[in-house]
């Protein structure tokens, strides 16, 4: 064979292998059905099986989502039902004694005025009562002493609150003092227009008392959120 004759023949061959992938390659992309996956198990899934696992999985993983959100919401619902059948009585109830009955009610008004101190600061009490002052209109009323008297129909061990000087005080020494029935149980006997509020928290334990009497000297005093426990 003549040199010339082997160059022929080394084309048609190239020729030939190409055009054979690029056919296979076709083949390929246009007939995915033509691929096959062999199983460990000895089975053969071509590319239409693969779709169809990849489907069931998806259907799977949705329906196991779905078991999982209902267990969340069932355990969620059970515990809001356990914590609302928790008694609430263990701990005894917080009471306003400026919302009690008053024995004196012409005495002073509860939430009447402005909630500010000497110092400037005007607070947010639940309620309060400015003591120790009033309207000129009022009769009978001690500008100089303000009394209040409560009358407090269950038992408790604590009183507390906060005493500040109202924003009307002179500069002026003034008092406060609180007694459970005759016996005095607690006293602020130096308040002054620039002084900080006070907060008190006294021991009412074996005191037998129906009536818890404040005294305000020489007011105006700025009581705030006295409540009994």
């Amino acid at each position: 064979m003549t040199q010339k004759g082997k160059e022929k023949l080394t084309v048609s061959v190239i020729t030939a292998l190409v055009t054979g992938a690029l056919a296979v390659i076709v083949a390929l992309l246009t007939k995915p059905s033509a691929i096959n996956i062999n199983l460990p198990d000895g089975q053969v899934v071509n590319a239409d099986g693969i779709v169809a696992l990849q489907s069931e999985n998806a259907a799977l993983r949705e329906s196991l989502t779905a078991q999982a959100n209902a267990t969340l919401e069932a355990q969620t619902t059970t515990h809001e039902s356990m914590t609302t059948q928790v008694p609430t009585t263990t701990q005894r109830p917080t009471n306003a004694l400026f919302a009690m009955t008053l024995k004196n009610p012409q005495s002073w008004e509860v939430n009447s005025g402005e909630p500010k101190d000497g110092r400037g600061t005007t607070h947010k009490p639940k309620l309060f009562v400015v003591a120790g002052s009033g309207p000129p209109k009022r009769q009978n009323y001690d500008w100089d002493i303000g009394r209040a008297e409560y009358v407090v129909n269950e038992e408790y061990s604590t009183l507390t609150g906060t005493i500040a000087p109202h924003s009307d005080m002179l500069d002026r020494e003034y008092a406060l003092t609180i007694w459970a029935n005759d016996r005095k149980v607690y006293e602020l006997e130096k308040i002054r227009n620039t002084d900080k509020p006070t907060f008190f928290n006294v021991s009412l334990d074996g005191i037998e008392f129906d009536i818890i009497k404040i005294e305000a000297k020489y007011g105006p005093l700025l009581l705030m959120d006295f409540e009994l426990h």
